[in-house]
């Protein structure tokens, strides 16, 4: 009856809306739309395959080279790896632990049920070994104290971005007004010893400076 069983979750096809889940939670990108097309070409042209070599058919079309499936059953698999894909009673699962005492399923169409472990130890998992360099994690101040303090100190005083705008205009402003003064002199002063003209520069500057 066990062989049976197996058997049966052999040829239960992983969906592909699973998949993406799974990779998404993984760091992993893919695109909906290659994932779909990548489906449609190998619908079909892989009868009676186990699961874990369907994957890898998968990400070998999706030019995801680097992952690697690996396929074993439920109480032979170290829960700490989820996410993982899960079959149980023919039917494939996105399995995730959100506490300490239940498992929770979610099906391809995204609707979710909480188990307890005892629910699954006949079920079979597929979990993806995924490098560290495809993994894109997004940028997080989450346990990070020393720049939540730089977050908090930043918006402490309302306004100050005004502030600082207005300051670098200001600045930018004196700082191409000295790169035309410096030419001015360099230009009209020095060749023709005309002071009338540095004495109008160098006012001009003081006003803009000050």
């Amino acid at each position: 009856m066990q062989m049976a069983q197996e058997q049966h979750q052999n040829n239960a096809l992983i969906e592909a809306h699973l998949v993406k889940r799974l990779l998404s939670d993984l760091g992993v990108f893919i695109d909906t739309d290659a994932l779909n097309s990548v489906y449609d070409k190998l619908e079909g042209a892989l009868p009676q395959v186990r699961p874990v070599e369907w994957l890898q058919q998968v990400f070998l079309e999706a030019q995801l080279k680097g992952i690697q499936p690996v396929q074993l059953g439920w109480r032979r698999f170290d829960q700490r790896l989820l996410p993982a894909l899960v079959c149980h009673e023919a039917c494939w699962y996105l399995a995730e632990r959100l506490d300490s005492e239940t498992i929770t399923l979610t099906r391809a169409d995204d609707e979710s049920e909480n188990y307890p472990e005892e629910y699954l130890q006949n079920a079979l998992v597929i979990w993806l070994r995924v490098p560290a360099k495809m993994k894109s994690e997004p940028f997080s101040l989450k346990g990070n104290l020393a720049a939540g303090l730089v977050w908090k100190e930043m918006f402490r005083e309302p306004g100050w971005l005004g502030k600082v705008l207005a300051a670098t205009v200001l600045v930018n402003l004196i700082a191409v007004a000295t790169s035309i003064f410096a030419l001015q002199v360099y230009d009209r002063v020095v060749p023709t010893q005309a002071y009338a003209t540095l004495t109008t520069l160098v006012g001009g500057m003081v006003l803009i400076v000050t």
